[in-house]
């Protein structure tokens, strides 16, 4: 053995120690060779579960993100959640081997979601220490900023909707079912007052009731309707779209903006006003129930959904519909004017509106009504076959835009489902234009969807997006379709 002498008085007696040959100096250098190796033992050990728990955490950090962008406004943890952080951090976490991470645990306060996790690591050089294992955790909170939202559910309540074929059923329910679980999961547990969401119902067939009269509230004034009709067996509060709506609207429309900002200016102009009064059905016929307006509260959406019905005697005029969405958003329709719903103007900062439409149709016309006006009366808004131009009586002119033809026998055949489709798709645009996000979904399995359902999707005038689509083959699937809207809904609010 070979040492080195120095002055100091540590190494005098280190040089002592190296000079000893017993026993006892052998044991003290094997202890602190020992020491040393479970030093370095621990270095190693603890440096790998450092890694490990970075690693965790970038993994539950992802999984916080995750849960909060793709769960439902929940006020509790749900499977779904439960499956988005553990499929998050089983994707993003190392493990296998030496590495053994736990099932991530979610928690929800608010619009906090919680992820955390914890992960053991084998150690190596720690076991001489007795120690086999050593456990890191981590957590991450993510904060989900929501904006408010304004949702217009437009649902078709033509009788269709409850036959396979030609054999009736109740697949009317089904629709009910799907529309009902679609608000209870935007309202979450806060059912009333909710300070962040506004919904309303538009139900529809070849025309809407916008019209309630006798209950304290009148929505659409009596004169804000052509004739000032009071409810009776003939009526019962149904309006059909005025010519002059869309007047410049053709069959070979494909998203003109100067033709949709048209539509767009006539449906804001106020319904009281000379010029843009709503001609009436004179028919019980077909009529659905009163529209709902925004709210914020579910129970009476709820109450609209569950008094729906198939009603029989119309046809399917998707125009109507979304005529009437774009009048229950805007600032300047007619429920906002009558005090009747608070409605946000288009760009209002951290709110959004929304469309989901539903149809299991194409647009089609009837002997009954349509929504051009009353075949074969004598409200404005039917066309002239021989002429097209819009029919009315003389004392009527000044409720449409466009010139009339005297007389009381018209013939709507002329107007054909492709200006239907036109104007359909017309009205969508204008919603878009105003930063309205539109959900559209066609039911049945019967029938192709016609050209509107699908263009109507998305966020741009001009063309329809695949993301917000949906075909749903059978009524049975509309709960899942609804469901997989209400995510997208939810998404639209969250920013990250």
């Amino acid at each position: 053995m070979m040492c080195w002498n120095r002055n100091s008085a540590s190494w005098r007696i280190f040089g002592r120690l190296c000079r000893e040959d017993g026993g006892s100096v052998a044991v003290l250098v094997a202890a602190m060779a020992s020491v040393l190796v479970v030093g370095v033992g621990v270095s190693v050990d603890l440096g790998r579960a450092y890694s490990v728990k970075s690693n965790l955490q970038s993994a539950v950090d992802a999984a916080a993100l995750a849960v909060g962008a793709n769960s439902p406004n929940a006020s509790a943890v749900t499977p779904q959640m439960q499956t988005i952080a553990t499929d998050f951090v089983k994707a993003n976490a190392s493990q296998g081997g030496t590495v053994a991470v736990g099932t991530p645990v979610v928690g929800i306060s608010g619009q906090s979601v919680t992820v955390a996790d914890t992960a053991t690591v084998d150690t190596s050089f720690l076991q001489i220490a007795g120690i086999s294992t050593v456990t890191v955790s981590a957590s991450s909170t993510a904060l989900r900023s929501v904006s408010g939202l304004e949702v217009a559910v437009v649902l078709d309540n033509t009788a269709s909707l409850s036959y396979v074929g030609s054999t009736r059923q109740s697949n009317f329910k089904q629709l009910q079912v799907a529309a009902n679980q679609l608000t209870a999961a935007l309202f979450g547990s806060t059912t009333t007052n909710n300070p962040l969401l506004r919904v309303g119902v538009v139900p529809y067939t070849g025309a809407v009731n916008p019209y309630t009269e006798g209950t304290g509230t009148i929505y659409v004034a009596s004169s804000m309707i052509s004739g000032a009709p009071k409810k009776s067996s003939s009526w019962t509060g149904c309006v059909v779209e005025r010519y002059g709506t869309y007047g410049r609207v053709t069959t070979g429309y494909s998203g003109a903006s100067s033709v949709y900002s048209a539509v767009a200016a006539d449906l804001d102009a106020p319904v009281a006003t000379a010029g843009y009064l709503l001609p009436y059905l004179n028919s019980g016929s077909g009529c659905p129930v009163p529209v709902q307006p925004l709210v914020d509260n579910l129970a009476p959406i709820t109450a609209t959904i569950n008094a729906m019905n198939d009603n029989g005697g119309s046809g399917t005029v998707g125009s109507v519909g979304v005529a009437w969405a774009y009048r229950l958003l805007s600032p300047n329709g007619p429920f906002a004017a009558a005090g009747a719903e608070t409605v946000n103007a288009w760009s209002t900062p951290k709110w959004k509106k929304a469309v989901v439409l539903m149809t299991d149709g194409v647009n089609e016309q009837t002997g009954t009504y349509n929504g051009f006006g009353e075949a074969g009366g004598s409200r404005p808004g039917a066309v002239d076959k021989k002429t097209g131009k819009t029919a009315c009586s003389s004392t009527e002119q000044n409720y449409n835009s466009g010139s009339c033809e005297s007389g009381t026998n018209y013939d709507i055949d002329s107007v054909g489902t492709s200006l239907i489709d036109a104007q359909e798709k017309a009205a969508c645009d204008a919603l878009r234009a105003n930063g309205v996000t539109i959900f559209s979904v066609f039911v049945n399995s019967n029938t192709t969807p016609g050209p509107a359902i699908s263009y109507c999707a998305g966020t741009q005038p001009g063309n329809g997006a695949n993301s917000g689509y949906y075909f749903s083959a059978t009524n049975d699937t509309l709960v899942a379709t609804f469901t997989a809207i209400g995510d997208q809904l939810t998404n639209l609010r969250l920013t990250q």
